[in-house]
């Protein structure tokens, strides 16, 4: 019984490199989640302010400039969680279906949960 070691070197090698590779992408999607996360209560936070501020609107006159400012930090947030999702996205290889919003496999050509095609 003869044993190429080189062989088994270069398998196990390749392997650990995988290894390597599948636990920054884990590492990289975990802190992307997280801010995804941070990022999602900052605005319900927002939207508890505008829900304040119409409710005490009799209190305040000029309400008008405080709501915008709200909505607009609202929308910064929501375009930089996106931007985060699409990230996330790239590293799990994954694309949103355009009728039901499921994550699938950008090689995928139809949706598994909805049938829906999947175009680029």
């Amino acid at each position: 019984m003869n044993f190429d070691f080189n062989k088994i070197k270069k398998k196990v090698t390749k392997t650990a490199l995988k290894a390597k590779k599948a636990s920054a992408n884990m590492v990289e999607t975990a802190k992307y989640k997280f801010k995804l996360s941070e990022i999602k209560s900052d605005i319900n936070e927002k939207y508890m302010q505008i829900g304040k501020l119409v409710y005490n609107s009799d209190e305040d006159c000029d309400i008008t400039d405080k709501l915008q400012a709200l909505c607009d930090e609202i929308t910064a947030l929501k375009n930089n969680a996106e931007d985060m999702q699409a990230s996330v996205d790239e590293i799990l290889n994954k694309k949103a279906c355009p009728k039901c919003s499921s994550y699938v496999d950008k090689n995928y050509e139809f949706c598994p949960k909805c049938g829906n095609s999947i175009d680029d």
